[in-house]
């Protein structure tokens, strides 16, 4: 595996850096190893970092931005909180000096932007299978298409809440999250099987799994990334659902969403499928406590995306501040 990214996250005030190692990964070798033995391949400086692997030195160079503090009082390095997720690696190291004035000169503000939804409701289309181009629903129009209100809750908390009718989408309205369709239950046909208990959705096809039946049946979910769509004028072209969508957007619309949630919608959720066709899901649990305010990611499996990582090495604020280039 090369090492692909670096993610700093620094909190101003603060005299402590987060710093993040986003690797490629190695279907063959997931998992670089035990997190025990990672702290052994960094190397810090006062202008720096070092990571070892496999006879390669990647040289991370800081001291535009920090000076890094190389011993504590008690002579140990400042190497904290090394985590490995999947072939990725985290850690926390102190800092003795920190140049605001250049951060601030090379620090750009991020908005919260739309999500691209690619389907029209002026136009009819048909919804395949992004593996094998089964047909998963036929060709038919939406003529209302819309995005849920929180767009990173389970589906099942807008369409099925408590104490509260259901929600049923109809068969001309198409709902849409991060990630996710919501569609009537009756436009499913012999494109897709189901796996009795399990309420999965997969691919009549090739078995992939491309969505799954809301709670008491109110709509089915459909996973965007596992779908591909095409319209009439151009029944050859297979369209993604959504334009591209960068991980800093996804991290903040999580982190947008988070805040804005009450008591039932702490959990935020994101699921996508692997390249290997298995589902990947993303939990956040977020808690309050005062004025401070945390965000616990898990995962169902150990191969964790660069984004899920992202969130995770990016702070926690409304409107985030990343640098440019």
């Amino acid at each position: 595996m090369s090492l692909d990214q670096v993610i700093v996250n620094c909190l101003r005030n603060k005299n402590w850096i987060s710093v993040l190692l986003l690797r490629s990964m190695d279907l063959f070798q997931p998992v670089l190893g035990e997190s025990s033995n990672v702290s052994h391949l960094i190397e810090v400086s006062h202008n720096g970092i070092i990571w070892h692997e496999k006879n390669v030195e990647y040289r991370i160079m800081m001291d535009d931005f920090f000076d890094i503090s190389t011993r504590t009082h008690v002579g140990d390095v400042p190497v904290t909180l090394v985590e490995m997720k999947g072939s990725h690696v985290s850690f926390g190291l102190y800092l003795h000096r920190i140049r605001y004035s250049i951060l601030d000169a090379l620090t750009v503000n991020v908005e919260l932007g739309e999500l691209p939804m690619r389907i029209s409701p002026y136009h009819s289309c048909s919804l395949h299978c992004s593996n094998c181009t089964n047909e998963i629903i036929g060709q038919r129009q939406y003529y209302h298409i819309q995005e849920v209100p929180i767009t990173t809750i389970l589906p099942q908390n807008y369409f099925c809440p408590r104490n509260r009718i259901p929600v049923y989408p109809s068969e001309e309205e198409l709902y849409y999250g991060l990630n996710y369709l919501v569609v009537c239950t009756e436009l499913l046909g012999n494109g897709v099987k189901t796996i009795a208990g399990r309420r999965r959705v997969l691919c009549s096809r090739c078995k992939k799994c491309v969505g799954e039946f809301i709670t008491r049946d109110v709509g089915v979910q459909l996973y965007a990334d596992a779908l591909r769509f095409v319209t009439l004028d151009s029944p050859l072209e297979f369209k993604e659902i959504f334009d591209h969508v960068t991980p800093t957007q996804i991290m903040m619309r999580l982190v947008n969403d988070g805040e804005n949630s009450g008591p039932d919608q702490r959990r935020l959720f994101l699921k996508a499928v692997r390249p290997d066709g298995q589902l990947q899901l993303l939990h956040l649990l977020q808690s309050c406590v005062g004025r401070t305010c945390r965000m616990c990611f898990k995962s169902r499996y150990s191969w964790i995306t660069e984004s899920y990582l992202a969130f995770k090495a990016s702070s926690l604020f409304r409107r985030c501040s990343f640098l440019k280039n």
